[in-house]
C-alpha cells in the first residue's frame, strides 16, 4: 500500500494552461503525466510551456506557445503554420547533425486527422526513426494552430515497442483531438 501511495504522488494532477483552457488530464492513454509543467515562458517569453507524459518505452511531450506573435492561425496551409513546422522539423534533423541523434531519417510528412474519422483535429505530421543512446527510436511531431498558439507534440518511443506505441498514440490522439474538439464548441 505504501509503495502504491508512493507511485500515486510522484505523478500531478491535471494542468490547466491558463490562456488555452487546454486541461492536461494526469493520464491520457495509459501514459502518465510528469509531475509538473515546465514553464519557459518566465524566462523566454514566447516559449510557453511544456507537458511530458510516459509510459514504457513512450516519451510525449506537448509544447504550448506563441513565439510572441499575437496571431497564430488554425489552417493546416497558413504560412505562420508551415513556417513553424519548417523550424520543428529542421530543429529533429539539427539534432543529427550536432551529434545527440544519428542515422536521423524522416519516414513520411504531411497533413494527418487525429481521428479515424476524418472530422476531429488534423495537423502537420512528421515521422522520423534516429538512434538515440543506444536504441532505435521512432518519433511523431505533430503542430497544429490552437486559441493563439502553436500546439505541438512530439510523441517518441523505443522502436522494439512499436505495435504496443502506435496503439497508445492513437489512443492519445484521440482524447486530445476530443479536449481541443471541446474548447472550440
Amino acid at each position: 500500500m505504501i509503495s502504491l501511495l508512493m507511485a500515486q504522488s510522484a505523478w500531478a494532477e491535471a494542468y490547466r494552461h491558463s490562456a488555452t483552457g487546454i486541461v492536461f488530464p494526469d493520464r491520457i492513454a495509459t501514459l502518465e503525466k510528469r509531475a509538473e509543467a515546465t514553464d519557459y515562458e518566465t524566462k523566454s517569453p514566447g516559449l510557453g510551456v511544456s507537458v511530458a507524459y510516459d509510459g514504457p518505452g513512450i516519451t510525449v511531450t506537448v509544447y504550448v506557445y506563441t513565439m510572441n506573435m499575437k496571431f497564430i492561425p488554425t489552417g493546416l496551409n497558413s504560412l505562420v503554420l508551415r513556417d513553424n513546422f519548417s523550424q520543428a522539423v529542421w530543429d529533429i534533423e539539427r539534432m543529427g547533425e550536432l551529434g545527440r541523434y544519428s542515422d536521423v531519417k524522416r519516414i513520411s510528412d504531411g497533413e494527418v486527422s487525429w481521428d479515424a474519422s476524418g472530422k476531429g483535429v488534423t495537423s502537420h505530421h512528421a515521422f522520423y526513426s534516429y538512434w538515440q543512446n543506444g536504441r532505435d527510436r521512432l518519433s511523431h511531431l505533430y503542430l497544429m494552430g490552437f486559441r493563439n498558439h502553436f500546439f505541438k507534440i512530439r510523441f517518441t518511443y523505443d522502436e522494439d515497442r512499436q505495435k504496443y506505441a502506435e496503439r497508445i498514440r492513437s489512443e492519445m490522439l484521440l482524447e486530445f483531438s476530443r479536449i481541443l474538439s471541446c474548447l472550440e464548441n
